[in-house]
């Protein structure tokens, strides 16, 4: 039985589903497959971005899903993200052209700005995808979300959106400029539930994606001991309940709070499985109890650029 994902519309005309594939950390070797499977279960989401990169293995799959008429262009919406490397308005353009080349794509149907701290440029040609160490603090993340308008403009991009924002960085970047990203990316799960900044994205009319909706178990602030979100024993018990996984409640968790979610497998009956999510409710008192759960476990940090004045994820951040 086929599964309907739902969408929601992040600028007119333009409708994200609300369930993506997530790339991050994806094996190039597993990830043709998987892209492949997933576009065969029904998604039509994929979430990239020019650092993971995997961007030239997702490309040849979605090629090939074109190719033998699984589905067409206009049915897919892919996501790229400007990597931090690239943060200046004179070398955007090299990494949203890239990304394009390696995906095999005309346009994006949503474009990000990836962070919102700038590192030193170090050109394509030496660039691994990993970020050069040296900081770059005098590239101003309004000035480049300003210049990123131009894709828009050019129509190679059909949305424009942001990612790892704070909420001191979102209420500048609506103050400072009249352009409202239709996206925000962030992290989001049962143990960082992001509220304030949700709710004051959301009271913009800016859609919430959420990345790590299922803890990442393979993420270093779990692997050095910190609490295993999935085997938590209220979603245990919930997913006892509905007859679902405990990846499923927490997916859930996030839907219901009109919060996309991007969860990253390459394993198609787990693909299969976080698409399974759309058949049943959580009640009122259940999500409460899920919010309960907050532990302000963050495990995306980005430690190694911590000292930059634009980072994020600092305590107690002002400019």
């Amino acid at each position: 039985m086929k599964i309907e994902i739902p969408s929601v519309e992040i600028q007119p005309g333009v409708e994200m589903s609300m369930l993506g594939l997530g790339t991050s950390k994806a094996k190039s070797n597993e990830l043709y497959e998987a892209v492949r499977s997933a576009i065969d279960l029904g998604y039509r989401h994929i979430d990239c971005a020019f650092v993971y990169g995997n961007e030239a293995e997702i490309g040849d799959a979605i090629k090939s899903k074109i190719d033998d008429e699984t589905m067409t262009r206009s049915e897919l919406f892919v996501t790229s993200k400007l990597w931090r490397t690239f943060n200046r308005p004179e070398h955007m353009q090299e990494c949203f052209d890239e990304s394009l080349r390696r995906l095999k794509l005309d346009y994006f149907d949503l474009y990000l700005f990836h962070w919102p701290e700038a590192s030193a440029y170090c050109g394509l040609e030496v660039h691994k995808h990993f970020l050069d160490p040296k900081l770059d603090e005098t590239a101003d993340y309004v000035v480049t979300w300003q210049a990123m308008q131009k894709f828009l403009r050019s129509g190679r991009t059909r949305a424009l959106g942001i990612s790892n924002f704070n909420d001191f960085q979102v209420k500048r970047l609506l103050r400072e400029s009249s352009e409202i990203p239709s996206v925000i990316q962030i992290e989001s799960h049962p143990y960082f539930n992001q509220c304030e900044l949700v709710n004051l994205c959301q009271s913009k009319g800016i859609v919430v994606t959420g990345y790590c909706p299922l803890g990442s178990a393979d993420r270093p602030g779990v692997k050095n001991g910190g609490p295993l979100l999935l085997t938590d024993p209220l979603l245990v018990k919930l997913a006892a309940k509905y007859g679902k996984s405990p990846a499923q409640v927490a997916l859930r968790f996030n839907i219901q709070r009109e919060i996309a979610v991007t969860p990253k497998s390459v394993r198609p009956s787990r693909i299969a499985e976080n698409m399974d999510v759309f058949n049943f409710t959580l009640s009122d008192a259940e999500m409460g109890e899920i919010f309960k759960l907050e532990r302000g476990q963050r495990l995306c940090e980005s430690m190694m650029d911590i000292k930059h004045k634009f980072h994020p994820f600092r305590e107690n951040y002002s400019e």
